[in-house]
């Protein structure tokens, strides 16, 4: 059926031989309707993928709607300022809808405040309600009854999934306590202490996300370094003047500490503490091809470097190193140690500290984001005299390489295998005599030069086992084109 740009109701109870009383109680649910003219109505409806026009709904119904959003207190400038900025942004956005919003605030440290907090939102009966949740128990009093009015809630920042609401806006916090890990290791290096720092009162540490991120946080360090040891400060989240104190007899017991970290916006604390100690500044830069790369402070990423490859055309250069504070030339004003650069992102893999190369991976090779994008990270570890110090750097490739000869990939096909192989052999070849590349898009499997090598087959998985494998040879810029890359499936029996 043809349609046409916008679909009016009037147009439906047309093509319909209906009213157009009967096609507005179809669409918003409404008795009334004979359950011929229903069908006929909703047949119509899906064949033309009508979606109402809900701004033009609600200016009509001229209904006025209440929100209220429960934060935790604050102070002016912490992460939740961010938050409310954006609440009020939001109202002034959509002020044609009606809406008001109103902000009660609970003491992150005290459960009884949520529930105090709570129960007089509870008794204005809002049309809908954000939360930033508190324990999980305490949360499910609040939207047990939320539900029992059937008042429609969402939350932000902290997800309790044993209480499901309308939607989460916010970020996996365990995920991002792993990355966390991931991230200070790289600073860290082979350091056998680390130490989290947390703000806590009488037990509580003020959020469910704080407690999430340090589960995913144990969980890497347990599974990639299990022989560092986790020390732990907690600081009095209601007594700010002793943590100067604390900090002091810490470092005092633990001088060889260099590395911590803390899971909410509190880290400036333990950052002006560092700052009044006297502790110097370390600078990163990148060299290439014994140049030093412009810095500018304009970009998010403020170095980067052009995509220079070896005649291969995948393998390129970039070293780290200590510079003045201006980025401007070399600086002898750092650590004994030596910068070395870790792969944050992107189709990359590390030879060694100063050569990459390009390796596509399981994210693909047709993600417009990510595909070429590369992001790399310096860090230099610190002493007792400098601060450690890092410096991410961005490196575009272009994709794909357009220009010169064809190139196609012959890459025949795999055989089911039982599930106790090992490995399986892989032989793609390149028409252009290219050495041929792969990575595991889908199944439980890694590449190891020419061959996948058969990972644990998770517990619950169902058999046969899907594995799928890409071949792919990414050229030779304006010599060699980018090949499409060749997809090839088998299954893994029992």
């Amino acid at each position: 059926m043809n349609t046409p740009e916008r679909i009016r109701i009037k147009d439906i109870a047309k093509m319909a031989d209906v009213s157009v009383g009967t096609v507005d109680r179809v669409i918003h649910g409404r008795s009334g309707v004979s359950e011929a003219s229903k069908k006929r109505v909703e047949e119509i409806l899906k064949q033309l993928d009508y979606q109402p026009n809900m701004y033009a709904s609600a200016l009509a119904s001229n209904k006025k709607y209440t929100f209220i959003c429960l934060l935790p207190e604050h102070l002016e400038g912490e992460y939740w300022t961010a938050v409310e900025i954006g609440i009020h942004e939001a109202i002034a956005t959509y002020s044609d809808f009606n809406t008001s919003v109103k902000i009660n605030y609970y003491d992150p440290y005290d459960y009884h405040s949520f529930v105090n907090a709570s129960e007089a939102i509870l008794a204005l009966q809002p049309d809908g309600v954000m939360v930033a949740p508190t324990a999980p128990q305490y949360t499910k009093g609040f939207t047990d009854q939320l539900q029992a009015l059937d008042i429609p809630y969402i939350y932000i920042d902290s997800n309790i999934k044993e209480v499901p609401p309308l939607a989460f806006f916010g970020q996996n916090s365990r995920q991002s306590g792993y990355f966390a890990a991931r991230m200070m290791m790289l600073l860290a290096r082979e350091e056998k202490e680390i130490v989290i720092f947390r703000k806590i009162h009488e037990g509580i540490v003020g959020s469910n996300q704080q407690e999430n991120r340090e589960i995913g946080f144990r969980q890497y360090m347990k599974e990639h370094h299990p022989s560092c040891t986790i020390l732990e400060l907690d600081l009095h989240a209601e007594r700010n003047d002793e943590d100067n104190e604390m900090l002091d007899e810490f470092f005092r017991t633990y001088p060889m500490v260099k590395n911590g970290i803390t899971f909410n916006s509190k880290a400036y604390i333990v950052g002006e503490y560092l700052q009044s100690r006297g502790k110097k500044e370390q600078y990163l830069g990148f060299e290439q091809n014994g140049n030093l790369l412009t810095y500018d402070k304009k970009q998010h990423v403020r170095v980067q470097p052009r995509f220079n490859p070896e005649a291969d055309g995948i393998t390129f250069h970039l070293k780290a190193v200590c510079t003045d504070s201006l980025r401007t030339k070399l600086s002898d004003e750092h650590a004994d140690a030596t910068p070395i650069i870790s792969r944050i992102c992107g189709p990359v893999e590390k030879v060694n500290d100063t050569t990459f190369i390009v390796s596509f991976y399981r994210m693909g090779m047709n993600n417009p984001r990510r595909t070429g994008d590369i992001c790399l990270l310096a860090s230099q570890t610190g002493d007792r005299k400098y601060k450690s110090a890092v410096q991410e750097v961005s490196i575009r490739i272009p994709y794909r390489n357009t220009e010169g000869q064809r190139q196609y990939i012959l890459f025949p096909g795999l055989p089911d295998v039982k599930a106790e192989s090992g490995s399986l052999p892989l032989k793609a070849t390149s028409d252009c005599g290219l050495p041929v590349s792969y990575y595991i898009k889908e199944g439980p499997a890694e590449i190891k030069g020419d061959q996948i090598v058969f990972t644990p087959i998770p517990p619950r998985s169902k058999f046969p086992v899907k594995v799928t494998v890409v071949a792919w040879q990414y050229g030779i810029a304006g010599k060699v084109q980018t090949a499409e890359p060749v997809e090839r499936n088998f299954y893994i029996l029992k």
